[in-house]
């Protein structure tokens, strides 16, 4: 189910206490759900199987701006995947040109991922966008407009670096910044993820079960999981099941740490 209709439909069923409580609130629904129908049937099939990867039981690597001064691991690689941004929303990867060259000469399809937060105050990415423009008080209005524009941003700078792609992970950490308002962080998250299915890429998320928690409760987009925390290649086979999964996804992938980041592709 397409973002746009899964995260209005829940805020129904909850009784409509919160979304579609306000003015503001209720035109972004109407918003919401009348543009779902134009484009549910050209999105939701882009993203059935989530970024492609290699066969099961390969392994590769991410690299992102804390490698910029430093080597890439040395090919060759089963694939790579890249940060496009500089550990937050708006912000940019200054080697993300010559990183995504790495990951395209890795052996398997290359790919992304952005990073994602809550806007600490009210922005020029918070005001303006597919919501309308919006009253200061429109928190919803905002993190909505926020988290769209800021895949916008994302997609436009990564194709500016001459990366070519339809493989994008979203990266929710606690590390950034996010509203202790949990149905604030859907809205920002619904938001990245509609913008990044009508351009038609194959979208997945980065996190851990915890931090998703902590972060958007039990909001379930239903995509596929690159999962982190094992130590070691044996810890990371460990976790390709259900309970190291979030967000309504499948394991797809787990990650450890070594000198770089390294991936495993469950099976």
């Amino acid at each position: 189910m397409h973002a746009y209709y899964a995260f209005v439909i829940a805020e129904v069923e909850d009784g409509v206490k919160r979304v579609i409580g306000g003015r503001g609130q209720r035109l972004l629904a109407a918003f919401l759900i009348g543009l779902v129908l134009a484009v549910l049937a050209g999105t939701q099939a882009s993203n059935a199987e989530g970024p492609t990867l290699p066969d099961a039981g390969s392994v590769g690597y991410d690299i992102s701006w804390p490698q910029c001064d430093g080597s890439y691991p040395q090919q060759p690689v089963a694939f790579g995947i890249v940060g496009v941004n500089g550990g937050r929303a708006y912000t940019r990867n200054r080697c993300l040109e010559s990183q995504w060259r790495w990951a395209s000469e890795a052996a398997g399809e290359a790919g992304v991922y952005i990073n994602l937060n809550y806007p600490k105050q009210r922005t020029l990415g918070t005001v303006t966008g597919p919501a309308g423009t919006c009253t200061r008080d429109d928190r919803y209005c905002q993190a909505y407009n926020y988290g769209y524009n800021a895949a916008r941003s994302s997609i436009s700078y990564a194709r500016a670096a001459g990366v070519e792609t339809s493989n994008w992970w979203l990266d929710i950490e606690t590390m950034n910044y996010w509203s202790d308002d949990r149905w604030l962080n859907r809205v920002v998250i619904a938001a990245a993820i509609d913008h990044l299915l009508e351009q038609r890429m194959n979208v997945g998320i980065y996190s851990t079960p915890y931090q998703w928690g902590l972060i958007a409760g039990d909001y379930a987009p239903g995509l596929p999981v690159w999962t982190a925390g094992a130590l070691g290649l044996e810890g990371a086979k460990a976790r390709c099941n259900s309970q190291y999964a979030f967000g309504g996804g499948t394991v797809r992938m787990v990650q450890w740490v070594e000198t770089y980041d390294m991936n495993y592709v469950c099976p």
